[in-house]
């Protein structure tokens, strides 16, 4: 059956939608005569991501754009040591305020209950605000603390964009759960690995296809 617009159901030809229009796969003129150009980008990949790349599936991930550049060891190690401090700082003001009571406090007496549940908020908010920034804000923004001091973006491999809060969640998750199953030894190895990888990845980068990548300022 025709309907009067070309071949067979509105097709004229291969390639060719209703009225000769080109479907929004076709690669146009010379794309492998009609048929679906593996180079061009289906409609489901949505918008561009932000460096303009997305390789077809299964062709790997892509070669950096100039000038980013995979992070040094050394420059993650920096920002591992930035946000370990950080931790300290969030929480200082629980320890700080311990630390006056107790001085104050006669020789074996106790913290009254007022004073017990501000040391505990005063931690747990410390414990929480330093979670959202070193989980949370770093997938979604590609950024902790550290890493913004020192210039590096943590970003999904495939596409060079920050890969999410749960993502960045996760990804604490999984290197506090296997370092503790293995008694540490996961969180050595993985802090080590990115000094023999060609790509500067740790192992929990490897796992969930992330990268950490140094971009040009």
């Amino acid at each position: 059956m025709t309907d009067g617009q070309g071949g067979a159901d509105g097709w004229d030809a291969p390639g060719r939608g209703p009225h000769g229009s080109l479907p929004p796969w076709y690669g146009g003129p010379g794309g492998y005569g009609g048929a679906p150009d593996p180079r061009a980008r289906p409609a489901a990949y949505g918008a561009p991501p932000a460096y303009g790349y997305a390789p077809p599936p299964g062709y790997g991930p892509p070669p950096l754009p100039p000038g980013v550049s995979y992070a040094s060891w050394g420059s993650r190690a920096l920002a591992l040591v930035v946000d370990s401090l950080a931790l300290f700082v969030c929480v200082a003001p629980a320890l700080v305020f311990t630390a006056v009571v107790a001085s104050r406090t006669r020789p074996g007496e106790d913290l009254s209950i007022a004073q017990g549940v501000t040391v505990a908020v005063l931690f747990l908010a410390g414990i929480f605000a330093w979670l959202y920034n070193y989980c949370w804000t770093q997938g979604k923004r590609g950024q902790s603390w550290g890493k913004r001091l020192v210039g590096i973006h943590l970003v999904r491999e495939l596409d060079l964009n920050p890969p999410g809060g749960g993502m960045g969640v996760a990804r604490y998750a999984l290197r506090s759960a296997l370092g503790n199953a293995t008694c540490g030894i996961y969180s050595v190895v993985t802090a080590l690995w990115p000094l023999g990888d060609d790509r500067n990845r740790t192992l929990d980068d490897k796992i969930l296809h992330t990268l950490v990548i140094r971009r040009p300022r």
